[in-house]
C-alpha cells in the first residue's frame, strides 16, 4: 500500500469498505461458441488450438487462454463422468518386466514372456 494511501486512511474519520471491481456485461464472448465447441468436443475434436482456430473463422473476437479454460473445463467434467461409472473398480497393477504375474495361467505367462522376448 501507498504512503499516500495510508495518509488518507489515517485522516479520514472512517474506513470504506473496499468496493468491488465493476465487471463488464456477464455475457462472455464464448458463450455463443460453446454448443458448436460442444458438439466439437463430443465428436472426438479435443485439440484446444484447432477448436480456437475454428471459432476464430466464425468471428470469435476472444482470447485463446479463454477457449483454454473451457475446454479445460470440459475435460474435467469427462474425467469426473468416467470415475463415477458403474463397476469402475481399482486399475490392476502394472507387470514389472521379469516378474510373472501373481495369478495367472499357464498361456498367459507364456504370452508374458514373449513378449518380454521381443522388448529384450
Amino acid at each position: 500500500m501507498g504512503e499516500r494511501t495510508v495518509f488518507t486512511y489515517l485522516a479520514s474519520p472512517s474506513f470504506p469498505e473496499r468496493q468491488p471491481h465493476p465487471r463488464r456485461s456477464s455475457k462472455s464472448l464464448l458463450a455463443p461458441y460453446k454448443p458448436y465447441l460442444l458438439a466439437q468436443w463430443n465428436a472426438g475434436q479435443r485439440q484446444t488450438k484447432r477448436l480456437f482456430a475454428q471459432i476464430q473463422q466464425q468471428g470469435y473476437k476472444g482470447s485463446y487462454m479463454t477457449v483454454t479454460r473451457y475446454t479445460h473445463q470440459l475435460r474435467q467434467a469427462q474425467r469426473h463422468q468416467l470415475n463415477n461409472l458403474e463397476g469402475r473398480g481399482q486399475a490392476p497393477p502394472l507387470l514389472s518386466i521379469g516378474q510373472p504375474p501373481r495369478s495367472c495361467s499357464s498361456s498367459d505367462l507364456a504370452s508374458v514372456e514373449a513378449l518380454e522376448a521381443t522388448l529384450l
